[in-house]
Order: C-alpha cells, then structure tokens, then sequence
C-alpha cells in the first residue's frame, strides 16, 4: 500500500490537534479481570493513566491480541508520529539539497572541461607558432641563440623533426677493421705491420665516434 502525500498531511494534522495534551510516555496494563488491557500515559510518578480500552480478543478469538493492540497504539501515538515525519521532512530536504549540489558540481564540471580544452587548443596552436618561429630563426642565427628561443618557448631542439628541406640522407661506407697481414709490404719488411693495422682501424674508430659526438648520425651501408 501506497500512503500519498495528502494521507501523511491529514495523519500530520490530526496528530497535532492531540499532541499537545499528551506528552507524557505512553504504556500498557491488563486490568485486575484479565478480560482486558488499557492503554494510557504515565503520570510524573510513574503511574499509567489509562484511558484506552483494548478488548478485541472476544472478536478475535486470540488473548494476546488485545496486548499487541494495545502496545502498538502505545507506540503508535501523536507524538511519535509527528516525530517520525519530522524526520522525514528533514530527509526529504536533504536529499533535495544533495540533487540540488550535484547538479550545480555537474554543471560547473562541465563548464570547466571546457574552458580547459579551448586552452588547450590554445596552448597547441600556440607551441605549433613557436616552434615555426623558432625554425626560422635558427636558419638565420646562431646556435646559441637558436637554442635560447627554443628554451623560451618551450621547445627541445633535440627533438625537433627537421624541416623538409633541411633533411639530408647519405649513405657511406666505412672500411672494416683489417689484421697485421693487410699492412702493405713495407711494413712487414720493417716488423711495423701490426702498428699499421693499429692506427688505421683507429682512425676509423675515431671518425664514428667524432660524427657521433657532433649530433652526425651516419647510415652506414655496404
């Protein structure tokens, strides 16, 4: 069963017209006969003024019934109820607070993924410009100087692709190491062909590792 909103305002109402005049615990006591239990309020000693008979069991056919009834409208009474839907008035506010707040934090979450992807295209097109200019200028000044832009704006030169026309692929071919017995005649005739090979592959070492150290990537072919 279903209680609408004009159910709980009219058990509202009519616990108010009541509850004024019983504030008092309410209780429960079987008459002296048993034929009968009584529902009332306890008085500041202690003592139930009864003013309830409950005495269905007769229709009922069950004893205990009357002493269920009896203790539920005990509990049941204009007090307690007022409670009960005070509080749930106050349950009621609160979650529409809640709706209201998550609502308001939706929609300004919202507002701001926005605001932060038009900066963030802002801030692409903007490094997009810097790097363009910073090429530029790089063609026409020096490293130095090329470099400190770069560091302004935000840009790492070494991770710079080059530009089209900047891009230059050569192959070369670099002589393989070579033993004593590849040092021309001479220097077997002088006992010098095991420094000649020495110093040559060493010459070839050095030329790798001075490319390398000048940011020159060699595509070493056959």
């Amino acid at each position: 069963m279903t209680i609408n909103s004009e159910q709980i305002q009219a058990l509202k109402a009519a616990a108010q017209l009541i509850a004024h005049g019983y504030q008092q615990e309410w209780g429960t006591e079987r008459d002296e006969d048993g034929e009968s239990t009584w529902v009332g309020t306890y008085d500041h000693d202690g003592v139930l003024c009864p003013f309830i008979d409950v005495s269905i069991s007769e229709w009922s056919g069950e004893d205990g019934d009357d002493a269920r009834l009896a203790d539920f409208i005990a509990k049941a009474n204009p007090v307690a109820i007022l409670a009960m839907l005070a509080e749930r008035d106050a349950d009621k506010k609160r979650i529409a607070e809640l709706e209201h707040n998550h609502r308001v934090h939706a929609a300004r979450l919202l507002a701001e993924r926005g605001q932060l992807k038009d900066r963030i295209a802002e801030l692409e097109a903007i490094s997009a410009a810097a790097e363009k200019l910073v090429r530029c200028k790089g063609r026409y000044h020096s490293e130095q100087n090329y470099r400190a832009m770069a560091s302004l704006f935000g840009v790492t030169t070494p991770d710079l692709p080059p530009l089209e026309m900047e891009a230059r692929t050569v192959s070369v071919k670099l002589p393989e190491p070579i033993g004593p017995e590849a040092a021309p005649a001479h220097y077997w005739d002088n006992g010098e062909s095991m420094a000649y090979a020495d110093g040559y592959n060493k010459a070839t070492s050095d030329t790798k590792n001075l490319c390398a150290a000048a940011g020159i990537t060699l595509d070493v072919g056959e």
